[in-house]
């Protein structure tokens, strides 16, 4: 609770005002109210065209753009060429201006040159006297001189300055106010929780086991050059753990936004429901305790947001030159910022979240439970992004909508949960449960975006360039107590010695190898296809003293495959193979996939060692004597025959695209034919289904299709592609 003057009309008024998180008060009795009305000069701004923004929202939410909320209308003002002055008997001098955007949910108040002095106070009010954002002070002054006070709610407001006596002058340009018209969370306006019913709030049971990682996920105001919108990122962590304030979110959210662009987002923290109901007001929320103004651009694939690459974007909370101070807030008992864990190799996982803001809503989770596929986005032909499904849950079914751009999909880690990919887009919708979304991986992020000026991502968060790729997230990593980095691939396995003991020959599948003394031989380019289910033999031929197929008592042969991806061999049913040479000792190994192994290349490990010697055969470390040899396997589903996602992609043929009145399918060089092909709308909605009729071309009449973006679904013996057209 805070005490203060308040001064309105011009005539003192002492009265106690509350800010918090779950109040804004202070209401101006009706005289003082109506001198207000009588003597503010008011600047009357312009509103958009709203059926012409209404139907640029309708082609830019098909486009997978920006989620645009509000536009911008330009102005002009300073305290010399605008408003009114007053001096109090007091010595303290109170500016006022009000300003009109009639039909507005709420308004942002842009301004290119924000410098105030000692105690000087900026603050807004609706007509009732009520403080509609938390009063700016001298700490609130930016480097660059910019700052941005957002989401005001009302069409009418009033802006005052309030500097004591002889206080320097303020120097305040406002040169530009958005008017917000969708999704601003304006309670009083019934425009809270408008995002889709089955969402799912992040504070359900469905989020007990991401306590920390939701600290990390906030909302952006994103401001794009006259456009302004929500996008959703996530705090990350780095290997120098030295708290850097990164934070991760999707290039296209402001693939054209400018420096000083970038100086006037805001990111929200801690924008969620304290429950699993919604809540009626957006006072319970927090204020701009919880919020830090501004960033830095750092790193960016450079691809136009996904359309050649993974569509990601890293900037730096704050300034440069602010940063012990953004550090100093992230920490704060009002935010308690998480900075999130990450994991850059390019793992298959089946259990994870994603926290998101859809529409710039209150936080939200949603849940996968199968495996994420490798795919590109937009046909981009690259593998740069995973494709997911979301599950139901006993709260409801978690999609993703506009505003969800940029957030982090996790993988599951037993508590420690780590960041895998930020969301690009995808057809998922309430009424469109089982349609996906692509989120741009971590790995692709990581350094294998190709577009000219590129920056990768590891440039950023290892820049000691130490070789991690996995890494732990923490409240407050640069305390010095965080556990140093997880390991990031296979550990080490070797001899000293293989002229004894060696391997000589592994079989399996199309795996056919003979080799030399090497100590450890990396044959990982070397892999056979493995299906889910299916029994197979592996044989491995040893060597001993130069005799082939020869093995000295109490030699031990094992091998393994990491059938989770997990980077180790320790998981349960891990070693496929073993036997220790006795008496009637056997070199094939009999064993069956199993059918939760992660689909795509999984290492192999083939091992010989002496056991009286090294001990009991182990996946990892160097012994004196035998050999370790390292393959690839390739685990397929059940129901794939054969055919990939990107084969279907590669082999099915959309034009033209866009089209006007016919659009072709041509699938003459998939080895397969289409069992079913879909179109639907961008909000998921069925528009035409085909069943296979056994012609290698389909022709689909477009001619009663309004203009827009649409997706073509195709598939075949079980795996499922994505294919967008334009019809025009």
């Amino acid at each position: 609770m805070k005490k203060a003057i308040l001064h309105l009309g011009f005539l003192i008024l002492s009265t106690t005002f509350s800010w918090n998180a779950s109040a804004q008060m202070t209401v101006i009795p009706q005289k003082e109210k109506l001198e207000i009305e009588q003597q503010v000069k008011t600047l009357i701004l312009t509103p958009p065209n709203l059926q012409h923004v209404f139907a640029e929202d309708l082609q830019r939410d098909k486009n997978g753009e920006l989620y645009r909320i509000g536009v911008s209308m330009t102005t002009f003002t300073t305290p010399e060429n605008a408003g009114i002055w007053k001096t109090l008997p007091s010595g303290e001098r109170v500016w006022q201006l009000k300003v009109k955007a009639t039909g507005a949910e709420a308004l942002s108040f842009l301004f290119d040159k924000f410098i105030i002095y000692g105690n000087t106070v900026v603050s807004v009010f609706d007509l009732n006297g009520k403080l509609v954002h938390e009063p700016l002070r001298v700490s609130d002054v930016q480097e660059h001189g910019m700052q941005n006070i957002a989401l005001c709610f009302g069409d009418e407001l009033i802006l005052q300055i309030r500097e004591p006596k002889n206080t320097k002058p303020s120097e305040i340009q406002l040169t530009e106010v958005m008017y917000g018209y969708r999704s601003t969370g304006n309670s009083i306006a019934a425009k809270i929780n408008e995002s889709d019913p089955c969402q799912v709030n992040v504070n359900c049971s469905e989020g007990s086991q991401w306590a920390d990682e939701r600290n990390g996920v906030a909302r952006i105001l994103v401001k794009d050059g006259f456009n302004q919108g929500w996008c959703s990122g996530a705090l990350v962590n780095n290997a120098a753990l030295d708290c850097k304030p990164y934070f991760l979110t999707a290039l296209h959210c402001g693939v054209t936004s400018s420096t000083n662009d970038f100086n006037q987002w805001k990111f929200y923290f801690k924008y969620e429901a304290t429950a699993c109901t919604n809540p009626t007001s957006t006072g319970t929320l927090g204020g701009s305790s919880t919020t830090i103004t501004g960033c830095v651009k750092k790193a960016t694939s450079n691809d136009g947001g996904g359309n050649s690459g993974s569509d990601f974007l890293l900037v730096q909370l704050g300034s440069t030159s602010n940063e012990a101070t953004t550090v100093t807030k992230l920490k704060s008992t009002a935010i308690q910022a998480y900075w999130n864990g990450w994991d850059a190799n390019n793992t298959v996982v089946n259990n994870g979240v994603s926290i998101h803001h859809p529409a710039g809503d209150i936080k939200k989770i949603s849940t996968y439970t199968s495996n994420l596929v490798t795919s590109g986005w937009n046909s981009n032909g690259l593998s740069s992004h995973w494709r997911v499904q979301w599950s139901a849950t006993p709260s409801g079914h978690g999609v993703t909508e506009g505003g969800s751009s940029g957030s982090p999909i996790f993988n599951y880690n037993n508590g420690n949960s780590r960041i895998i990919g930020t969301l690009t887009g995808g057809s998922s919708y309430c009424n469109a449960t089982s349609s996906p979304d692509y989120y741009g991986k971590m790995s692709y992020h990581w350094d294998q975006n190709s577009a000219s000026g590129n920056i990768k991502l590891k440039t950023f968060l290892d820049a000691g360039n130490s070789g991690i790729k996995v890494l732990d997230g923490s409240f407050d990593p640069c305390d010095g107590t965080t556990p140093p980095p997880a390991p990031t691939g296979y550990c080490a396995a070797t001899s000293t010695n293989c002229s004894y003991e060696s391997i000589y020959n592994v079989l399996l599948g199309t795996i056919n190898n003979t080799t030399g003394c090497t100590n450890y031989g990396d044959y990982t380019s070397l892999s056979t296809d493995l299906t889910r289910g299916q029994s197979y033999t592996i044989t491995v031929t040893p060597q001993a003293a130069g005799t082939v197929g020869s093995a000295y008592t109490n030699d031990e042969i094992a091998v393994y495959i990491d059938w989770n991806n997990d980077l180790n061999f320790t998981g349960t049913g891990e070693r496929v193979g073993y036997v220790k040479v006795a008496t009637g000792w056997t070199n094939q190994f009999t064993f069956t996939v199993p059918t939760t192994a992660t689909l795509g290349k999984l290492r192999m490990r083939v091992r010989i060692s002496y056991q009286p010697d090294e001990g009991n055969i182990s996946p990892c470390g160097t012994t004196a004597d035998g050999e370790v040899e390292d393959y690839s396997v390739m685990i397929k589903p059940v129901s794939t025959a054969g055919i990939e996602e990107n084969e279907m992609l590669q082999a099915v043929q959309i034009y033209p695209n866009p089209a006007t009145d016919q659009l072709t399918i041509d699938f003459n060089e998939l080895k397969t034919n289409l069992d079913l092909v879909q179109i639907k709308d961008v909000t998921g909605k069925l528009i035409l289904e085909l069943k296979n009729q056994g012609s290698k071309t389909i022709q689909v009449d477009l001619s009663s299709l309004s203009n827009g973006m649409y997706h073509v679904i195709l598939q075949a013996e079980g795996i499922q592609a994505t294919r967008k057209f334009v019809k025009n």
